[in-house]
């Protein structure tokens, strides 16, 4: 008897072995050779530890202490972070379902019935008729008890089990892509309202400037010491201008509602109280990491965790080859007395067992094919997902290098322009030059001014870029707890 159960035990495990083996294909991770350099060198690179990229917090190189309480606000807050939760919440209920499955089902059933015996010879086989009934003779019975059930398919609960798994590792990864763009969204939103703001000061200067010289125009067009055309020349000067003004009050409003969306609040000024021109662009890490660090960007984590899922799909489809198992054995009391429905006769329990095994389903091999086809395409998104990102490395590199040269030119052209104010400033203080003179070189040394910060913001936009796209910073907290409703929502 020992030896049978031991042969039982053996041949089924065996059996479970060698079935998810055989129905499932090995995963095997796709194969993408990296580029082992960039097109584009930074010679002041600094090499970080690839492992620890997603915790470095490289927003604190800025020391602004306001910008680290935005980032922590909208890691707290924002929509798109919370919605990510939510799916792995869902994704962790799931998982859960799915292992839960193994343990039977109870259910508290009843039954009631009535019927009519046709041959006092025969003896029914319903425990609750009697054995002898009059010919003809009518009954009426209930039962009520627990009903537990049990159905399973081992082999696709297995599967099953892995897609759950995968599918929870992805929704993690969706959480963590999310955060990603949501700390380069605060931090580029942030740099663009103190832009903005900074322009703005500098261009209600040269509206000031534009007026004073309108107005000495004026009188040397009353003395015909100019023509009326240079008059007109300097009015629209003064009209282009503020049409600027008009614009970067816009951008400033449409900045500030990005941001204030990013943070999960309604459309309001923001007062940073920072000066664009504090914020130094020294000693900004820039990561020369390899191209495998990559690999660990939360997108390409997520698409890997698909494939995998997809893989273990086709084990599910494969899996309805395999017998399907029905049990359930109700235990209760019964009554065939219908004068005494509160007095039970009688106690009963059945044992029902019940396997299922498709012989002949030309749909499951439609289904199977569906699967492949859906790994498929898991595994060109993955391919895809990972090419995308060698293509962003080296984009956002040659255009962060290209932004350094422009502010660098235009750093020395703003250096021209306040020298040939200065000169011009000297010589009207010595009175060898008229204030009418002077001015159109201050105006051009405030236009090459809000050129600089236009060319300083691009190049943060594409320093921003750029770890973004390496995956820096994403994971420097953990953010999985869901906010509470303290209701009957909360989990």
């Amino acid at each position: 008897m020992n030896s049978l159960k031991i042969l039982i035990i053996s041949t089924t495990t065996m059996f479970v072995i060698v079935g998810c083996s055989f129905f499932t294909p090995n995963y095997n991770k796709p194969h993408i050779e990296a580029p082992q350099s960039w097109r584009s060198n930074e010679s002041a690179a600094q090499t970080l530890n690839e492992s620890n990229f997603s915790k470095v917090m490289w927003w604190h190189k800025f020391n602004d202490a306001a910008l680290d309480n935005l980032i922590n606000q909208a890691l707290d807050n924002n929509s798109s972070i919370q919605i990510a939760i939510g799916n792995i919440l869902a994704a962790q209920g799931v998982l859960k379902k799915i292992k839960l499955n193994w343990v039977p089902a109870i259910y508290l059933g009843g039954a009631g019935g009535v019927g009519q015996t046709f041959n006092s010879d025969t003896r029914s086989n319903n425990p609750i008729v009697s054995s002898s009934v009059p010919s003809s003779a009518n009954f009426y019975y209930y039962d009520a008890g627990l009903v537990p059930a049990y159905s399973i398919n081992i082999f696709k609960q297995f599967r099953e089990t892995d897609i759950a798994k995968a599918n929870l590792s992805a929704a993690k990864y969706a959480k963590d892509a999310a955060q990603l763009s949501v700390i380069s969204q605060v931090v580029g939103s942030y740099f663009t309202i103190i832009a903005l703001k900074k322009e703005l000061d500098i261009q209600e200067q040269i509206i000031s400037d534009i007026k004073e010289l309108i107005r000495l125009n004026k009188l040397q067009h009353t003395n015909g010491i100019i023509s009326g055309s240079q008059l007109e020349s300097s009015t629209q000067q003064l009209e282009r201008a503020e049409l600027q003004i008009a614009d970067i009050n816009n951008n400033i409003v449409l900045a500030e509602n990005a941001l204030q969306l990013l943070l999960n609040k309604n459309p309001n000024k923001l007062d940073l109280g920072k000066d664009f021109d504090n914020i130094s662009l020294n000693n900004l890490i820039f990561p020369n990491l390899p191209s495998t660090v990559l690999l660990q960007r939360p997108d390409i984590l997520q698409a890997e965790e698909n494939l995998k899922a997809a893989n273990a799909d086709i084990g599910v489809a494969q899996a309805n080859f395999f017998p399907h198992i029905y049990l359930t054995t109700p235990v209760g009391t019964l009554n065939s007395n219908t004068g005494q429905l509160l007095n039970p006769t009688g106690d009963f329990w059945v044992l029902q067992a019940e396997a299922l095994m498709p012989i002949f389903n030309l749909g499951i091999s439609g289904l199977i094919a569906q699967k492949k086809g859906q790994y498929y395409i898991a595994y060109y998104n993955y391919v895809q997902t990972v090419r995308q990102s060698f293509i962003d490395a080296d984009n956002s590199i040659s255009t962060y290098s290209k932004s350094q040269v422009n502010f660098n030119l235009t750093s020395k052209l703003l250096i021209s322009s306040e020298m040939d104010y200065l000169n011009n400033y000297r010589n009207y203080k010595a009175g060898y030059m008229s204030k009418l003179d002077t001015l159109p070189t201050k105006i051009t040394l405030d236009n090459s001014k809000i050129q600089l910060i236009k060319t300083k913001l691009q190049q943060l936009q594409a320093l921003i870029t750029l770890y973004q796209t390496f995956g820096g910073g994403y994971n420097y907290r953990e953010n999985n707890s869901p906010k509470k409703f303290n209701d009957e929502h909360d989990i």
